[in-house]
Order: structure tokens, then sequence, then C-alpha cells
């Protein structure tokens, strides 16, 4: 899909460079939830900045981010910018089914996203957000859902 990898490489290349204070008004996000890079990772820093901003700019909107990039996630911690109360982060597990444990990551990480290719009883994700909504609300939480395969529903 070349569109969409033109969309992709489009907003990267947007959110890798410092937004202003004008673009992150013209956003205007009005929903109860929002996620954050449905595809992808964090750019940089100045990526996860710009989503920080952003959920600063809507503090009525819960905002949750799935990322692998622990490192990246404590750099700008460490930098002293707040996280915003209606930010969530959720590391996404690197390997297929090896959990991470919440407490050797970053403060930052609200919970943890494993994804399994084989049984597991504590199967707890069907990726029905709206309904669920546990990554949203919830701290310390574990999700773990099985992997979907092309033409699984959700």
């Amino acid at each position: 899909m070349p569109w969409l990898k033109a969309k992709l490489e489009h907003n990267s290349r947007i959110l890798g460079e410092s937004l202003t204070a004008e673009q992150v008004r013209e956003l205007y996000i009005y929903e109860p939830y929002f996620r954050f890079n449905s595809f992808g990772g964090l750019v940089n820093s100045t990526h996860l900045h710009n989503l920080i901003r952003i959920a600063h700019a809507y503090p009525n909107t819960v905002f949750a981010l799935w990322t692998k990039q622990n490192g990246t996630v404590e750099r700008v911690r460490k930098s002293g910018i707040a996280k915003p109360k209606n930010l969530r982060l959720i590391f996404s597990s690197p390997v297929l089914n090896k959990p991470v444990k919440l407490e050797r990551l970053s403060p930052w990480f609200s919970g943890t996203f494993t994804v399994w290719t084989e049984d597991y009883p504590g199967l707890n994700c069907k990726g029905q957000c709206l309904d669920c909504l546990t990554c949203w609300d919830d701290e310390g939480f574990e999700v773990h859902e099985a992997l979907r395969r092309p033409g699984d529903k959700a």
C-alpha cells in the first residue's frame, strides 16, 4: 500500500520535528480516548516531546501510546518535562511470548502489552479497546493478546 507508506512517512517527518503551539492547537482533538501511533514507533525524543505537548493541550482526552522505546521514554523523562496525567504509555514487548516486567521499565509506563503465538492462560485482550479501556484507565497492568492473523476478527 504505497499510499499508506507515504502517509506514515509524512507523519513521522512532522512529528520528528518540534511542533509549534499553533500546529498543536490546529489538531482539534475532542474524543475522550485517542491512540497515538497505530503503526510504527517513536522516531526520536522530539516525537515523544510532541505527543506530550499534544496531551497537555487536550486535558479532557486520555491518550495512549504503545512503544518498545524504553530508552527514548527514559531520556525524555530525565529531561525534566512533565508527563501529563492524561497520557498512558504502554510498553509493547519486543519478543512474542515473552512479557517484560513493568518494574524493569521507565516509571512513566502504565503497563505492558505482550502478544502470544501459543496458548497462554492469561490472555485478557480481545482487541475491543472501547469496550475494555484497561490501557486507558488503569495503572500497573499486564495485557496479553493472542496473535491475530489475516482474516481474524477482533
